[in-house]
């Protein structure tokens, strides 16, 4: 009888699985885990915007169309944008320039303001701090919002001569 009892409990302890037979079992648990923190990005309609052609005795061009910019931040996080003084800075405004050096000033406009760093230079000194300077302030939605920009271009017949005239400007967003 205690043979048959024994054969019995080692019966138990083989388990068969598909023709395999295993003669234990074990387990363990594995964590899995994730952090989401805030974040956000950036997306411009403005990377390659063309002011158009004007004669060179034009005086000033307001409200020009400057292009878009997106923004994505997760939902309650406060963000601020703001734009640094591009390749061509003159000391007070950033600067369309032409292979010959003659030089255009203009702002980029939004909600009636000159974009600038706004403080954003402690976070790239590529930022100049000036007195009109404004940024775009807002919170996350989880979805792009999308910010019209215009120029305000300032022509000095004077000093300017026919050709094409460019700058490259940064757009940045902190969270």
């Amino acid at each position: 009888m205690k043979m048959k009892l024994a054969a019995s409990i080692l019966g138990l302890a083989i388990i068969s699985t598909g023709g395999t037979t295993f003669a234990g079992i074990a387990s363990d648990t594995a964590i899995y885990t994730i952090t989401l923190t805030a974040g956000c990005t950036i997306n411009t309609t403005a990377a390659s915007t063309d002011f158009g052609a004007y004669p060179v005795d034009n005086v000033a061009l307001t409200g020009v169309n400057a292009g878009s910019i997106a923004v994505d931040c997760t939902t309650g996080t406060p963000y601020m944008v703001g734009m640094n003084e591009g390749s061509n800075w003159t000391g007070t405004s950033p600067a369309m320039i032409e292979t010959g050096g003659a030089t255009i000033p203009y702002n980029i406009i939004y909600n009636g303001s000159a974009l600038g760093d706004n403080g954003l230079n402690s976070v790239d000194s590529g930022y100049v701090e000036t007195n009109s300077a404004a940024s775009i302030s807002d919170s996350g939605t989880g979805v792009a919002v999308n910010y019209t920009l215009t120029a305000d271009i300032a022509l000095d017949p004077a000093g300017l001569t026919p050709g094409s005239y460019a700058d490259t400007v940064l757009f940045t967003v902190v969270w």
